[in-house]
């Protein structure tokens, strides 16, 4: 897609080096995107973002999937699904799940669960959080769900099968 990398060095990374300004731009950038990829069923993963701080220019280019591609071809792509076991989130103090067979989640289900049990929550079209027994949840609509405040499996699933079994 980009085409062949030119032979002179005249411009390269290596000689002038990476113009400084461009770095909290694109971490920005890359927030942004990731935070959207994580809670927007909608996202357009089919784009390429081009940024050229020294000329102000930005380019939004849908590209096409590679069927041979491992990543983004669909052979491979399942690989690339969240893990149904229990993870310990490197440095965050939480332990992801995923709901039991990969289901999508239900927030009014899960709402009149919480409303059962007299548990108050906040919910949004991406996301329902609610704190139970000093554990904040987290549960996405894709199936995700986060429970912060711990970093032992055991202790984060016994709260998780309070409510998903």
């Amino acid at each position: 897609m980009i085409g062949e990398t030119p032979q002179t060095n005249e411009a390269s990374c290596d000689i002038i080096g990476v113009h400084a300004p461009l770095i909290p731009i694109v971490a920005g950038f890359q927030i942004s995107l990731l935070t959207r990829m994580l809670l927007d069923e909608d996202f357009e993963y089919n784009t390429f973002y081009q940024l050229d701080n020294w000329d102000m220019t930005f380019n939004k280019l849908k590209i096409q999937k590679r069927k041979e591609c491992l990543s983004c071809g669909g052979a491979g792509s399942e690989s690339l699904v969240f893990s149904d076991q229990p993870i310990l989130l490197c440095g965050k103090d939480s332990v992801q799940f995923r709901l039991p067979n990969r289901s999508r989640a239900e927030f009014p289900q899960i709402g009149k669960r919480l409303l059962a049990e007299r548990i108050s929550y906040t919910e949004n079209p991406f996301i329902l959080s609610f704190i139970f027994s000093g554990f904040e949840f987290s549960i996405f609509k894709n199936g995700r769900v986060l429970i912060h405040g711990t970093s032992d499996l055991a202790e984060a699933k016994k709260v998780y099968q309070h409510f998903f079994n």
